[in-house]
């Protein structure tokens, strides 16, 4: 009789991954700061609404994907100023997929010849960032505005959402979220 063979698992591809809320401590010293990714939110669509015409549009995927959000807090826990990492050094990985964020993402106007307002998307737009009431705007954006660098203390945190256009078949259990920070450290979350 032949014997019955299972089939090999894949193994994950980060098995140490963080989970959602766990901090990511980086940095040393006066530059000592942390990051966390601490929500996520999956849909096919969203509405984001447009102040130059006061509109909402609805926002659709390439056929075959559906947008994840990605809420990511970090914050300077030392002295002197920081950088904070870019969209551009924040992906997220499915089935051995790198996924950069949606470059086709409206952002807040940044012209001079109006004020820079922050994008409101309708099904998150009352989401309260990691630490306090506000409400969540762009990641690396602060009511409208772009932010350079992170200064000390929770209240400079920079708090707020990336979007990615991902698989239908992307669910939280198979994905991750990576981020890397001052160029050299690595900080990975499984999006559950």
């Amino acid at each position: 009789m032949p014997a019955t063979v299972a089939p090999t698992p894949t193994p994950d591809p980060f098995p140490n991954a963080l989970h959602l809320k766990e901090g990511f401590l980086f940095g040393e010293g006066e530059i000592a700061s942390e990051g966390t990714v601490y929500r996520i939110w999956i849909n096919k669509t969203y509405n984001w609404h447009n102040d130059m015409d006061n509109k909402y549009y609805i926002q659709k995927p390439k056929p075959g994907n559906k947008y994840l959000f990605v809420f990511i807090n970090v914050f300077n826990k030392g002295d002197t100023r920081v950088w904070p990492p870019t969209s551009g050094n924040i992906n997220v990985h499915h089935n051995g997929q790198k996924y950069p964020a949606d470059p086709t993402h409206y952002l807040p106007d940044k012209s001079s010849d109006r004020k820079a307002a922050p994008i409101e998307i309708k099904e998150i737009q009352y989401f309260s960032k990691f630490f306090g009431t506000e409400y969540v705007e762009d990641y690396g954006y602060s009511h409208g505005l772009q932010l350079a660098c992170i200064y000390p203390k929770k209240s400079n945190a920079i708090d707020g959402y990336l979007v990615y256009g991902v698989p239908e078949s992307l669910t939280p259990e198979n994905a991750y979220a990576e981020i890397v920070f001052n160029g050299n450290e690595v900080g990975v979350w499984k999006l559950t």
